[in-house]
């Protein structure tokens, strides 16, 4: 058995049964990912294999920051990794030598989504001008948009990938500028459904945000979410990546790491209070600012804590609101 890549070669002639294992380190964090494919037969002579030939591998993430966004953008930070894959029979006997790739990740920078925002209600009479931060450098070709409408059960990123309801991609259909508008005679937006979108270039991915109209949200909820933004100083946001934040709530514990914002997301958070602790505090002196979103409300609830490291450390309890305010206590 021979390994090239995503190419592998049966030398013997007949079928065989393999599964794959595979790593991925990274040259400064060391050891981030361990993966195993489930098994599968291959055929004599060589046979090109994809990403998604191996979609039901095991997955194995020892660094929360990496999984927090692979898993939310797709793509791995910037860095420099090595990547080995190795296959072995179904018995656990290794037929194949371990393979061994290396490769840069160099980020042209992010991209953000601006209109329509997040959760945003929209009249779908009306045009929609779709907004977006530029990367620091132009991208050779262009942007791509992505539009999907999210059914009930669903997550936006699941129908952006399974059922696009609009996808310009390039190449070959461009888009040169930081906004756009859904041309006259295209499909047309419908009163009481959702939609995701997502502006991608090349390898860079912006985050996926979901919008609709009035009629798909109503009354009161008992859920919401909250955005963390970390930074070491109290003049202004200096983001902090890689800041392990905890969320507890007496009952139950949610943890992360930011990433390369200085962001941390957590979304569907029942009402009530919850205990803020930082560590990996690489300041003396943080900034904390906290958005909350309540899932049935237009407007947000924003906070701004920032003190020494050691207050971050010991914690801070709020309460997420249910009605129209945030207690906030240290």
């Amino acid at each position: 058995m021979v390994i090239c890549g995503t190419l592998l070669e049966n030398t013997t002639k007949s079928d065989i049964k393999i599964y794959l294992t595979g790593t991925a380190t990274e040259e400064k964090d060391g050891l981030i990912i361990e993966g195993k494919s489930k098994v599968f037969t291959i055929k004599p002579g060589k046979t090109n294999y994809k990403y998604n030939d191996f979609s039901g591998a095991e997955v194995k993430y020892n660094n929360g920051k990496y999984k927090e966004i692979i898993l939310r953008t797709g793509n791995a930070p910037e860095g420099s990794y090595t990547i080995c894959v190795t296959a072995f029979d179904e018995n656990g006997t290794e037929v194949g030598k371990e393979n061994c790739i290396s490769q840069t990740v160099q980020q042209m920078g992010s991209i953000t989504l601006l209109t329509p925002g997040d959760d945003e209600e929209i009249d779908p009479q009306m045009p929609i001008m779709f907004t977006w931060t530029p990367l620091s450098s132009t991208p050779k070709d262009g942007y791509s948009i992505r539009i999907a409408e999210v059914k009930e059960g669903k997550s936006p990123e699941e129908a952006l990938n399974i059922w696009p309801w609009y996808d310009k991609q390039c190449p070959p259909n461009c888009i040169f500028d930081n906004k756009f508008v859904l041309p006259l005679g295209e499909k047309k937006f419908e009163e009481g459904k959702k939609y995701a979108w997502q502006v991608s270039s090349g390898d860079v991915k912006s985050e996926v945000y979901m919008f609709g109209n009035g009629s798909w949200q109503s009354g009161k909820s008992n859920t919401a979410g909250i955005i963390i933004n970390v930074g070491g100083s109290a003049d202004k946001l200096i983001p902090m990546i890689g800041t392990n934040i905890k969320l507890n709530s007496g009952s139950n514990t949610l943890e992360g790491t930011t990433d390369k914002e200085g962001k941390l997301s957590f979304i569907k958070l029942s009402n009530g209070s919850y205990t803020l602790t930082m560590g990996k505090t690489d300041s003396e002196w943080i900034g904390c600012l906290v958005y909350v979103m309540p899932e049935s409300e237009e407007s947000g609830y924003v906070f701004y804590l920032d003190g020494p490291a050691e207050m971050f450390k010991n914690g801070l309890c709020f309460i997420l609101p249910n009605s129209t305010f945030v207690t906030i206590r240290g």
